[in-house]
């Protein structure tokens, strides 16, 4: 979630969500990713149908949709590329936490 309203609808969440899969394909492996969203949540439904998520199930008990996306063919293409484009580094606040972005 984008907390600072004016901070919103800038693509600052699809770019955080594609550094996140894209480092998680190619350095741990994963080939499968999961979301639970409210299903009044209609920016995140988007947010994820656009990251190339599909909804699986709903539950009416909890309100929510299940979105899943398998990293296979195309979409293992992608995160391939956008693998190739991170940096991975350090930076110093103190506490030499790892670093991410898009190269």
């Amino acid at each position: 979630m984008i907390a600072v309203k004016t901070s919103r609808r800038k693509g600052l969440a699809f770019e955080a969500l594609t550094i996140f899969m894209a480092y998680a394909v190619e350095y741990l492996g994963i080939t499968c990713f999961q979301a639970k969203i409210g299903l009044s949540n209609q920016s995140s439904m988007k947010l994820f149908g656009k990251l190339g998520y599909a909804e699986i199930s709903r539950s009416k008990i909890f309100n929510e949709a299940t979105l899943n996306l398998q990293i296979c063919g195309h979409v293992k293409a992608v995160m391939n590329e956008q693998a190739q484009n991170l940096r991975i580094g350090q930076y110093d606040d103190g506490n030499q936490a790892s670093a991410l972005s898009l190269g």
